[in-house]
């Protein structure tokens, strides 16, 4: 009997496994290496984590975080910041107005920030006033520290409008 593989210059060095066996191994490994091997051994999802509704129920200012959850320690959840997201009420449904991605509000600032709370919002200024973490170095300087602060910030120009207390802790509220 002829061996179609050897006549095209290919050999079975496989020995007892068996090329079905050996097959679905190499399957296994390439999964467990492009799963685990490139930190896809988590689940990352949006989430909307804090909303402030204005005085008139209208207008709300909505802050995403991206949440990140290991396979392998459900119980531990990290967070990245996404975005601000403003949206008015037209009828029955929430339209998006504005939003302000961590890109963008990260803007050309050397040291990492990131909105970590929001207090209130005035839809009539454009104005809210939320809580900034922001590193007390570069980033890539060797060791940073991040410094919470209330602040009011000009959504529609995305700028800071004055800086009204700096925090003692993460935790600090405003009022």
């Amino acid at each position: 009997m002829r061996d179609a593989n050897a006549e095209c210059g290919v050999r079975n060095e496989l020995g007892s496994r068996g090329i079905g066996r050996t097959a679905s191994d190499a399957v296994l490994a390439f999964v467990v290496l492009f799963f685990v091997g490139c930190g896809l051994d988590s689940r990352t999802t949006l989430k909307t984590v804090e909303i402030v509704i204005d005085s008139t129920g209208s207008h709300r200012l909505i802050r995403k975080d991206w949440e990140s959850v290991r396979l392998t320690e459900p119980n531990k959840k990290s967070y990245k910041p996404h975005s601000l997201v403003w949206q008015r009420k037209e009828g029955d449904e929430w339209v998006e107005y504005l939003t302000i991605t961590q890109a963008d509000f990260q803007g050309g600032s050397d040291r990492r920030r990131w909105v970590s709370e929001i207090h209130s919002f005035d839809p009539k200024s454009g104005r809210a006033i939320v809580k900034i973490a922001e590193g007390d170095a570069p980033e890539g300087s060797g060791s940073i520290a991040y410094v919470y602060s209330w602040r009011e910030w000009d959504l529609t120009a995305n700028a800071e409008v004055q800086k009204l207390r700096i925090c003692t802790d993460p935790f600090e509220e405003l009022d």
